[in-house]
């Protein structure tokens, strides 16, 4: 229960959003944003939107120092040093 006067607030739908586009890049490495804006609509955070890939793109561009586009519509977590995050090596993967 919050102390007494304060409310507990939801977190906003682009703090949602950008939750999501975090956890998946981070499993994923780089991933499109086609396939960022089905995984916020299949977990009922996007949807009624007129232009959910405007919207998506629109949510990406304003979180620059978040994330990082590394070009055809495919987008990276930008590390706080301005590298890229890439995704952890799968086990048993072969370079």
């Amino acid at each position: 229960m919050p102390p007494a006067g304060r409310k507990i607030v939801p977190a906003s739908k682009r703090s949602r959003v950008y939750e999501v586009f975090e956890e998946m890049i981070r499993t994923r490495g780089p991933t499109h944003r086609k396939d960022l804006l089905a995984e916020v609509m299949a977990r009922g955070i996007m949807g009624g939107e007129k232009n959910p890939m405007q919207s998506i793109a629109i949510y990406l561009s304003d979180a620059k120092e978040r994330f990082e586009s590394v070009g055809d519509g495919v987008w990276a977590l930008r590390a706080r040093s301005g590298a890229r995050i890439e995704a952890p090596a799968k086990a048993g993967a072969s370079e």
